[in-house]
């Protein structure tokens, strides 16, 4: 059996999905976004995806798959997911606070959630401040850490937090 150490994990989607959401900032400053129209959503508005979108999962994807090709991850768009040399950091999270249930997990229990892009619509009708890279991880079915990233609000804000280990990037007034 194959292990991970589910603070290794959430360091390299903090990593991942600010770089992501560099992708994305420099996509939306082209004014060229690609919008492609998937569907109609419940709400009856158009399901839109960009190239925002598409971009900043392979990356994410790519990234995850090079430190762990066996990693289960579902992700909201279909893309294929490029070959490329990013190996996410694995130091952001003080892994010395990791609880020991969530230090050596089975590879096999664990599966990641990507949304590269929520409020891809506000996205394309110019409304940033919206916007969010999602990446959840979850073992044996169960929620146990995540990462939220706004690249568009104060120069782009990270939040992540961890069953164990609270959560970080708040600000409380």
């Amino acid at each position: 059996h194959e292990y991970i150490n589910i603070g290794s994990l959430l360091s390299a989607c903090i990593d991942l999905a600010q770089q992501a959401g560099a992708i994305i900032h420099q996509i939306h400053s082209t004014g060229n976004l690609g919008v492609q129209v998937k569907g109609v959503a419940a709400s009856g508005f158009d399901d839109v995806m960009t190239q925002a979108d598409i971009k900043s999962q392979q990356f994410i994807l790519a990234g995850l798959q090079n430190a762990w090709p066996n990693l289960s991850i579902v992700a909201e768009e279909d893309t294929e997911i490029p070959k490329t040399s990013t190996i996410p950091r694995q130091d952001l999270v003080d892994l010395g606070r990791v609880p020991p249930e969530l230090a050596d997990v089975p590879m096999d229990d664990v599966v990641m959630y990507i949304d590269p892009l929520d409020a891809t619509r506000e996205f394309t009708l110019g409304s940033v401040e919206c916007v969010l890279t999602l990446i959840g991880v979850s073992v044996r079915g169960r929620p146990v850490a995540g990462v939220m990233y706004q690249p568009f609000v104060g120069g782009g804000k990270t939040f992540w937090g961890m069953v164990g280990m609270g959560v970080h990037g708040l600000t409380v007034q």
